[in-house]
């Protein structure tokens, strides 16, 4: 199976190479145990990369780039339009390609690219919903695009972090794999050694990734 991955995590060169923000590169190198080719559609920034800039772990992660957008000032601002056409035609090819295709939000792109993705029948789709879901006076932003998300235009389920009263049956709670098996044993021996009677492993990198495999599976 091949997957798309649309969202707005900044990607940058290191001497020659693609790199993107740590947690998120982690995450999608877990994926490659459920799909053959991932294609993360997601913006090529110019400036040095951050030392929290990882490399992908598997040459089956392709970057495809969006232009870059969003900012302070109102031109920032105003890139959220003068980008969006060329973001979508360079969407489009790779969603004719793949099996399923996972937007991340909330973000600015998702004012157009959800709506986009509601008048398509395929790909397969499903959103994870990465900011915080019961937000007190969210930008309008995310609050609309979390409206659309709860009426379920995309027709797919959307998974979200922490567990809500209240949820609709398409909202799945679903924690992030951030941490990797190295990271939690290092964590485990550091507590023992500041005398700490019991590990909080507030992350769950071996059941999210149970709860990925059933969740793609079905």
């Amino acid at each position: 199976m091949k997957l798309a991955i649309i969202s707005h995590t900044p990607h940058y060169l290191r001497e020659g190479r693609i790199v993107g923000w740590g947690a998120t590169v982690r995450e999608i190198n877990h994926l490659t145990k459920l799909f053959d080719d991932i294609y993360h559609i997601a913006p090529l920034h110019d400036e040095e990369a951050p030392d929290s800039s990882l490399e992908y772990s598997s040459e089956r992660i392709t970057l495809v780039p969006l232009k870059k957008y969003g900012g302070e000032t109102l031109r920032d601002k105003l890139s959220i339009v003068t980008t969006a056409a060329y973001n979508l035609n360079t969407i489009t090819p790779v969603l004719e390609k793949v099996d399923w295709v996972q937007f991340r939000a909330p973000t600015a792109m998702g004012l157009y690219v959800l709506p986009f993705l509601a008048v398509r029948r395929k790909p397969k789709r499903w959103v994870k919903y990465a900011g915080n879901w019961i937000m007190d006076n969210p930008p309008y932003s995310y609050a609309l695009q979390k409206w659309m998300l709860e009426k379920n235009y995309l027709n797919c389920k959307v998974t979200i972090n922490g567990w809500w009263e209240g949820q609709q049956e398409h909202i799945l709670s679903f924690p992030n794999p951030c941490l990797d098996d190295e990271e939690l044993k290092k964590g485990k021996l550091d507590s023992k050694v500041k005398g700490l009677h019991k590990t909080i492993e507030a992350l769950f990198c071996r059941h999210a990734y149970r709860k990925q495999r059933q969740f793609v599976d079905h």
